[in-house]
């Protein structure tokens, strides 16, 4: 993998930035509301994160392009719609990146690449195991992030994280 310029400048965003995934799940919402006060309480931003699997399939060369633009599209709905949520809660403008490839080796790259990096944030999935992603950067990958990693459990409601996120 080759280094990547910084994402945002950290002039651009002197409190850092608070960096989320914009997924399909339900505890994104968590997420999304705890970075928001967080970036709002340090004058940072929102990083809202979307990771597209790596395309392996290569036949049919039109419909391949038609099937990952719709994806695409839903992607910017979601990013667009957290994005909305965050502003709505005080946290400001966020800034979007999506890319494709690994899904840990992109958010990994994202993370390390940008000197504005505060914090990665993560929400606990209902249930008794964690979701994948919080069980990889809890074991081996966290030792290779620069950025803490908070971790929103399930149980608290909107005024427990706005409490916790000031």
């Amino acid at each position: 993998m080759t280094k990547k310029k910084p994402l945002v400048k950290p002039e651009d965003c002197e409190g850092g930035l608070y960096w989320i995934i914009v997924d399909c799940t339900q505890e994104k919402e968590l997420a999304l509301r705890y970075a928001a006060h967080r970036a709002k309480a340090n004058n940072g931003r929102v990083a809202l994160i979307h990771i597209m699997p790596a395309s392996t399939f290569q036949h049919w060369g039109m419909v391949q392009d038609q099937i990952k633009d719709e994806e695409r599209k839903k992607v910017e709905d979601a990013m667009c719609s957290a994005a909305d949520l965050v502003y709505s809660l005080g946290g400001g403008l966020c800034s979007m990146h999506i890319a494709q490839g690994d899904r840990v080796e992109e958010i990994v790259a994202m993370l390390n690449d940008n000197p504005a990096s505060k914090m990665f944030i993560l929400a606990s999935s209902e249930g008794k195991r964690p979701g994948p992603l919080v069980k990889y950067f809890t074991s081996k990958g966290i030792g290779r992030m620069r950025v803490p990693l908070v971790i929103i459990p399930q149980g608290l409601d909107e005024s427990d994280i706005d409490y916790l996120g000031k």
